[in-house]
């Protein structure tokens, strides 16, 4: 086999929800609404295909939709995609942690999981964003939504609102 190598380049780091209305994702109305969802501390879930701009809209609504004074915590599997430490100016409040597979010798390993059990909690958060959920985040993201923490976020490979509940339900027996 042949080495294969995909270069993921997030062209929208400083993005607007009005921008995403404009480039046509969404009408106005869904995004007022969702926008003010979560500023009142509704728990979202992004989903789409893959390569539909899930990661981009939700930096959007965490830029547009979180209040600099807030204390967000991000975690995601293996790299930090979000972005949204990179954004001082916009929310100067940010901890980006992520996961770490285990060492060649299988030491070492650092989960979704031990990162919301652990450090997300000490730092205490107003909000915590679980990015990309594809396997064994389901749990983690869901104990963020019924946590103590209001407005929280994820993404999901999803196609529809019933397609989510059923990847929920999928990878919560997968995990």
């Amino acid at each position: 086999t042949q080495p294969l190598l995909a270069i993921r380049r997030h062209r929208f780091l400083d993005i607007t929800i009005d921008d995403t209305v404009r480039m046509g994702v969404w009408p106005k109305q869904a995004a007022d609404f969702v926008r003010h969802a979560f500023v009142a501390g509704f728990n979202v879930v992004i989903a789409g295909d893959w390569g539909s701009g899930k990661t981009t809209l939700l930096r959007a609504l965490c830029l547009d939709a979180i209040a600099p004074h807030e204390r967000v915590i991000t975690v995601e599997k293996g790299l930090t995609e979000l972005g949204l430490h990179h954004c001082p100016e916009r929310l100067p409040n940010v901890a980006a942690l992520f996961s770490r597979p285990a060492s060649a010798e299988g030491d070492g390993e650092v989960t979704v999981w031990d990162q919301i059990q652990g450090p997300s909690r000490r730092l205490d958060p107003t909000r915590v964003v679980v990015g990309e959920v594809l396997g064994d985040e389901v749990g983690p993201a869901l104990d963020v939504f019924a946590g103590s923490t209001r407005g929280s976020a994820c993404t999901l490979h999803a196609r529809s609102a019933k397609g989510v509940v059923n990847r929920f339900v999928y990878l919560g027996h997968s995990a």
